[in-house]
């Protein structure tokens, strides 16, 4: 138990200096232009994600604990439900992001202009929703050690991959974070 804690302590703190590590280098790759398009691309993400993702990562722990704790079958139900349900929540998301990029690039970034940086938000989304299932799938089964793999690997090396793959565009960054 003390090893789950200190892990997941470490593996969130390892996060949270990736990602101001991510920050830094947009900025320094992309300019004050680029970063700004990513901070606020990244910021919307975060408003749009909870939409996709349904807080299931948090029900599909719980219910996949009690399911094992009840010594139940339907414990590996539940990820394949949490699947249908996010790829339904990412589809209606996909199909207004994609019919509307302009005024909802107007809506979120002050401009049309940056309606490229709507398309990668679905990859975003339904990526991000999927590694919620995943993480609250072994959550819930009580393998925490690779949970916290499955986040530092999503959440901590992703972003810092995709930065100087990108070839400068931050809608490659994008594109590519979902992609992992």
């Amino acid at each position: 138990m003390k090893r789950d804690f200190a892990t997941t302590f470490l593996t969130e703190g390892l996060v949270v200096v990736c990602y101001l590590l991510a920050f830094r280098l947009v900025a320094q790759q992309l300019g004050t232009s680029g970063f700004g398009e990513y901070a606020l691309a990244r910021r919307t993400l975060a408003v749009l994600m909870p939409l996709g993702a349904l807080s299931l990562d948090v029900a599909v722990a719980r219910y996949v604990a009690y399911a094992l704790a009840e010594h139940s079958e339907r414990a590996r139900r539940y990820a394949p439900a949490a699947i249908l349900l996010v790829v339904g929540a990412a589809v209606v998301l996909t199909v207004v992001l994609l019919l509307f990029p302009g005024p909802l690039a107007q809506l979120f970034f002050g401009s049309a202009r940056y309606s490229d940086l709507i398309t990668p938000l679905p990859l975003l989304i339904f990526g991000g929703g999927l590694h919620g299932v995943a993480y609250g799938y072994l959550r819930g089964r009580s393998r925490i050690q690779r949970a916290n793999v499955l986040v530092a690997i999503n959440q901590a090396l992703v972003p810092l991959i995709a930065i100087p793959l990108s070839g400068g565009s931050v809608s490659r960054i994008l594109l590519l974070m979902g992609a992992g």
